[in-house]
């Protein structure tokens, strides 16, 4: 007898036992652990304490809670640049807490076999041969260099923390899809999408849009303030919101995004979500798509269109439940709809830009929303289209008037009204398409927010595209393109010649210490360590083109800091680099740096002071502005320098700086690379894995993933599980010609997707067969 899974409109708590001695006792230890770590972690201990006690209680409580709170707390827990920690980061402290209080609540371990064990065990053979051989000669216990940088042997630790924390929570996922898997898929849905919208409000805040935003006041601020700032898309700078891995470059944004896109996409399309909840999945993915736009990054476009474009295809072909459902079914081209409706807007409205600049993409998009609105609102089909006959007469005459009055790109008479008849019935046929799917008019009020704004995510999403920005970027793929594939080459030659080599690799962790030993040019971006000259700690800084360390700090506003220093040169004289600014993950705000540098000479140590003439210094509210950063560094290649004691004052007198004679390792700092990232990173996702697990690791890593498909597409609940194969497809896809698994928190996202994919049961009936008729 076949069984439909029904749909559920609330979180509730699965079947649980009472716990039995063994995952009571891992849940204990677990918690041990968190506690340990957080009463050792240099800022912020409270808050965090309460944090990871409210998250365990909640997972206690109801164990599937986990598979929310950890996608909805990744975005906004980078406190890197707070605490100077890389090893081990509060986000693991709250997955830790989350999984004992999981495991205390009756979260234990499944004696029924995971679909693709055999692919997942060879995997974690492979990982396993790649830590033991990148932890080879690390030592113990772990210096300030290991919690603090990448040229340790403790870094391949820090790559197989993603993996590792993933299989921590392997028990509550295999336990949580067992017992209830749409409870388990929903929350996870759920979760993302909150953490979506939590990147999105960042990048507003980074760019300047939320702080414009809380300061506007009447309708000019808010036209000639707030419209600037959103559709700014000339500027050079590149997103990073909070994830505070990307301080050495990389693409951790745009693995994350890529991954979160198609899962919250998904939630739109899962039959049975409440309109609240689809609301909230709407304003993630416009967040989101706002997000994927502003990255200006190439691979990331390619790779979220694919993935959302392999969505809808999926759910497509997948077969509607049987009539027995607690909830009508969505059309299976309800998904293809929705995607064409959306790229024929894109398009009309590139094409019109060309033609008219903004007012034409006001029109179309009017047309599009409009037509969108009305098509979801309105069931009668006779009445439906009497509602849409006008709405091409508004948007295109709109559009004819923007080009005839448009001061860059004026057309004739017959031309605008050519272009304007065109572009209002295409774009109201594509709001048709998009409003009258079966999901629109199920959840009508609730879809209808969503649509609008994707009427407006169109309009962004077109000077976004075609903008000066990524005029540029398009026309430097060549020069790119030849740049990437030398640094694929330096990178493939790091590889190994003998045959364990090979196979098993150079250890996890490994790639930037072998860059900058054997490549010239990783040598040249420079170099920091935490050191010690007899019972007295020390900074070292290595002269090189790029390279700053730095420490977030409180600017009181403009004036004169004073920087002294308890400082030597090794060798040569060099420069000690000192700026103040507001600065974010990569780089300063434009305008806010203000830097000095003091010579420093070989020999015995000596006191050097200096000052910052910051005068200038913009002084912004708390929420409209960067964290204020004292950077220091030596960008003299070829030398280095020794600092015994750091001090910085500013005009009140008061120190700003802590642990400022480096007792506490590399605590409070962290280092910065604006422009050099090729050292720190492969830029290949299977050549970063060809290197540190050889043959073996990138053969497993396949295995896994096709076990991954296929548990999706066997899935008893295949929208969210097609939704999270698309978004580990859309990260796989960054990861062609960027990092991407080497961000922990973005790699403990890409595993706990791959185990919930291996864990979640299979459906009755292959979806090209009917299920057969219930009978007893």
């Amino acid at each position: 007898m076949s069984r439909v899974l029904p749909a559920t409109t609330s979180l509730p708590a699965p079947p649980r036992a009472l716990p039995r001695p063994l995952p009571a006792l891992a849940g204990l230890a677990l918690a041990a652990v968190t506690a340990l770590g957080l009463a050792g972690y240099p800022v912020l201990k409270l808050p965090l304490a309460l944090l990871a006690l409210g998250c365990g209680l909640l997972c206690a409580w109801r164990p599937l809670l986990a598979l929310a709170l950890l996608p909805a707390l990744l975005p906004v827990t980078g406190l890197a640049p707070w605490s100077g920690r890389l090893l081990v980061e509060e986000y693991d402290l709250l997955l830790l807490a989350c999984a004992a209080g999981a495991l205390l609540g009756g979260s234990g371990a499944d004696p029924r076999p995971v679909r693709g064990g055999w692919a997942l065990l060879l995997l974690l053979i492979a990982q396993g041969i790649a830590l033991g051989h990148g932890l080879a000669g690390a030592a113990w216990p772990p210096d300030a260099n290991a919690w603090n940088g990448y040229l340790t042997p403790w870094n391949a630790l820090r790559v197989a923390r993603g993996l590792l924390a993933a299989l921590v929570l392997a028990p509550l996922i295999r336990h949580t899809l067992q017992h209830d898997p749409e409870a388990a898929w929903a929350a996870w849905s759920r979760g993302t999408a909150l953490g979506l919208i939590a990147v999105g409000v960042a990048v507003l805040w980074e760019r300047g849009v939320l702080g414009v935003l809380l300061a506007v006041h009447d309708r000019t601020s808010l036209i000639y303030g707030l419209l600037p700032a959103l559709l700014d898309f000339t500027s050079q700078y590149r997103i990073t919101a909070l994830f505070a891995e990307m301080h050495t470059g990389g693409a951790a944004i745009d693995g994350y995004v890529a991954l979160a896109l198609p899962v919250t996409a998904a939630s739109l399309l899962r039959r049975g979500e409440p309109a609240g909840w689809r609301t909230v999945a709407g304003l993630a993915l416009c967040l989101g798509l706002y997000t994927l736009f502003v990255t200006f990054t190439r691979i990331t476009y390619v790779a979220v269109a694919l993935a959302l474009l392999t969505l809808a295809l999926l759910v497509a072909v997948r077969r509607p439940p049987a009539s027995g459902a607690a909830q009508p079914p969505a059309s299976r081209f309800d998904a293809l709809r929705l995607l064409a409706g959306f790229g024929i807007a894109s398009l009309g409205l590139y094409l019109g830009f060309g033609r008219g600049g903004s007012i034409v993409l006001l029109g179309g998009a009017l047309a599009f929303g409009l037509a969108a609105a009305l098509s979801a609102l309105i069931r009668p089909p006779a009445l439906r289209a009497l509602a849409l006959i006008p709405v091409p007469a508004l948007g295109g005459g709109l559009a004819v008037w923007g080009m005839l009055t448009s001061r860059w790109t004026p057309q004739p008479l017959p031309d605008a009204l050519l272009i304007g008849a065109a572009l209002g019935l295409g774009l109201t046929a594509a709001g048709w398409l998009a409003g009258a799917t079966t999901l629109a008019r199920r959840a009508r009020l609730g879809t209808l927010g969503a649509l609008l704004l994707w009427a407006l995510l169109a309009a962004i999403a077109v000077p976004a595209l075609s903008g000066y920005r990524m005029e540029v970027r398009f026309a430097a793929t060549g020069t790119d393109l030849t740049g990437r594939l030398q640094h694929w080459r330096d990178g493939w030659s790091l590889q190994p010649d003998d045959l364990s080599g090979r196979l098993f690799g150079t250890g996890l962790g490994s790639f930037p210490r072998l860059y900058q030993t054997l490549i010239p040019a990783g040598r040249q971006v420079g170099s920091y360590a935490f050191a010690r000259d007899g019972e007295r700690p020390l900074l070292r800084l290595g002269g090189g083109n790029d390279l700053l360390l730095g420490q977030r700090i409180e600017l009181p506003g403009p004036g004169v800091y004073r920087v002294e220093a308890l400082a030597r040169a090794i060798g040569e004289p060099a420069l000690l680099l000192a700026r103040l600014c507001w600065h974010h993950v990569l780089s300063c705000s434009p305008g806010s740096a203000f830097e000095a540098r003091a010579p420093v000479q070989p020999g015995a140590w000596q006191h050097i002071r200096f000052e910052i003439d910051a005068g200038r210094l913009a002084q912004q509210p708390a929420w409209a502005r960067w964290p204020g950063t004292l950077l220091i560094g030596d960008q003299q290649p070829d030398t280095r320098i020794e600092i015994a004691e750091l001090s910085l004052r500013g005009p009140d007198g008061h120190e700003r700086l802590a642990n400022r004679d480096f007792a506490a390792g590399g605590d409070r700092w962290l280092s910065y690379n604006e422009f050099e990232h090729l050292v720190w990173h492969p830029k290949s996702l299977p050549l970063a894995l060809l290197i540190e697990t050889g043959i073996a690791g990138l053969t497993a890593f396949v295995l896994v993933l096709g076990a991954a498909a296929w548990g999706a597409w066997r899935s008893a609940v295949a929208t969210p599980a097609f939704g999270t194969l698309c978004g580990l497809l859309g990260l796989i896809g960054v990861g062609a010609a960027d990092s991407a698994l080497d961000f922990p928190r973005i790699a403990v996202l890409f595993w706990i997707g791959v185990l919930m994919l291996l864990a979640t049961p299979a459906r009755a009936a292959r979806p090209w067969r009917r299920a057969p008729a219930a009978h007893d």
